[in-house]
């Protein structure tokens, strides 16, 4: 440990002393309030016997005496946001040392089973036979399976229970310098919730801290959670069958719309259905007042595609498109019908509308047979964007797809990735918050109003003769 000489620390005080006695205690604490605040910072580090050691010293005989466990309660967001949540809190959980107790987790978001009819038995494709086990995401990526065998069992006797939400908290500015100082920081805002007779378990949420951190975790600690080995582990168990042909090079497109589409009315009026439009569930009587440079329509992705294909050979590739359609939109729209007009007779033409429109706009790739599309929110659509995500070389999405960029982080290292294509207009996609740094060398943005597709073929090229696929 690296202390601070005394006689700094005098020569520090009277400086202090000197700048009040001139501007006055006011204007010095405007001035200098960071300073301070970083001074006395890194004097209470430095000193031996500071409370910051008393308390990892109590805390740790709490952990030597069995005395802490810990599970995870992921927030109501979707799959891949529950995922990286797990992952942090598990990894604090573990670096404190505390006994990890297993909550099975759960995603509505993910769990799309609005339009399944009918028993998992009947829901067949040709990709894969679904049983009851895998009616939750979890059990069918191996999540439940692997952090069920890291679980101890609890004690017996009562525990006091602590839901404890880390974006609640406030960390200091130092907390962030490394996770070493952050797991400090904490183990401090811990020792108060402690109860001194009975065991303690504590209940972590955490997401935005879950992000802003997880680079610094992931560094500290690399690979605690390889959610790769986990979905390996299940498939050896639960074989699935490819969508893909086998000796083609694998292009995945995924176009999400559900609820962040923008819906035709029968009427002709235009209704954005995603909440980060101004003026979502409300009509626009003209598309082009509408803001919608984050959404990147189907023919969009149509036009681009066809473009592409002009400059590589289709028949060296097995195309696969997953969208989850429209479906969620029009009852999103139904759902808010007094901000649609909510007249009876508009209702039921929404009603007849939904029935058709999915076939009505992807009418182009079904009729296309270089690309196999499948539309739809039923769970063995999702199951086999997943499985064959994990098999792809290639994928293509829009900038209203959040869920790739984030499975490509937890699935894939650099040396292994698919050359990832994000179609955007405006404005780039930012995916830097998720560790995705120049290392993942292997994505491109395209600009919808201005890309050059031979050049992007050439890129393609380049990395298919790397990774011996042309």
């Amino acid at each position: 440990m690296k202390y601070i000489p005394v006689n700094d620390i005098v020569n520090k005080l009277y400086n202090v002393y000197v700048a009040i006695s001139k501007r006055g205690f006011i204007w010095f604490i405007k001035r200098q309030g960071l300073k301070i605040y970083l001074f006395v910072s890194g004097l209470i580090d430095s000193l031996p016997y500071s409370a910051k050691k008393r308390a990892k010293k109590k805390f740790e005989k709490y952990i030597h005496d069995d005395k802490l466990y810990f599970s995870a309660s992921v927030k109501k967001h979707g799959l891949t946001d529950q995922l990286f949540s797990l992952t942090f809190i598990y990894t604090i959980g573990h670096q404190l040392g505390l006994n990890y107790t297993f909550d099975p987790p759960h995603t509505s978001r993910s769990e799309p089973n609005l339009y399944d009819s009918g028993s998992p038995e009947k829901l067949n494709s040709d990709g894969l036979i679904l049983c009851k086990e895998h009616f939750n995401i979890y059990d069918f990526i191996g999540v439940n399976d692997f952090f069920k065998g890291l679980a101890v069992t609890q004690p017996n006797e009562e525990l006091a229970e602590v839901v404890l939400d880390l974006d609640e908290l406030e960390f200091s500015i130092s907390a962030f310098r490394s996770f070493g100082h952050f797991l400090d920081e904490l183990r401090l805002k811990m020792l108060p919730y402690i109860d001194p007779v009975k065991n303690t378990r504590f209940v972590f949420k955490a997401l935005p801290i879950a992000f802003k951190c997880f680079t610094m975790a992931d560094a500290y600690v690399p690979d605690e959670v390889n959610f790769r080995e986990m979905y390996s582990r299940r498939r050896d168990i639960n074989k699935i069958n490819s969508l893909y042909q086998e000796s083609k090079i694998k292009l995945l497109i995924h176009i999400r719309q559900g609820d962040t589409s923008i819906i035709k009315t029968p009427w002709d009026t235009y209704i954005p259905t995603w909440q980060k439009i101004d003026g979502y569930y409300t009509e626009f009587d003209k598309k082009k007042d509408i803001d919608t440079h984050e959404n990147i329509e189907v023919d969009e992705f149509y036009r681009f595609l066809k473009d592409l294909f002009k400059h590589i050979d289709a028949d060296k590739f097995s195309s696969l498109l997953f969208s989850d359609g429209f479906h969620t939109a029009f009852d999103k729209i139904k759902s808010h019908k007094t901000k649609v007009g909510g007249q009876e007779t508009q209702i039921h033409m929404l009603d007849e509308l939904q029935k058709v429109y999915d076939d009505q706009v992807f009418k182009k790739f079904y009729e296309w047979d270089v690309i196999k599309t499948i539309v739809g929110e039923e769970r063995n659509n999702l199951f086999n964007l997943i499985h064959s995500f994990t098999e792809s070389d290639i994928v293509v999405i829009g900038t209203q797809q959040k869920m790739v960029p984030k499975l490509l982080k937890l699935y894939f290292e650099p040396e292994n990735m698919p050359f990832l294509i994000t179609l955007y207009k405006k404005q780039r996609p930012y995916v830097n918050y998720l560790g995705i740094g120049p290392e993942y060398k292997y994505m491109l943005n395209v600009d919808m109003d201005n890309y050059n597709p031979a050049q992007i073929a050439a890129s393609l090229n380049a990395f298919l003769k790397e990774r011996n696929l042309a």
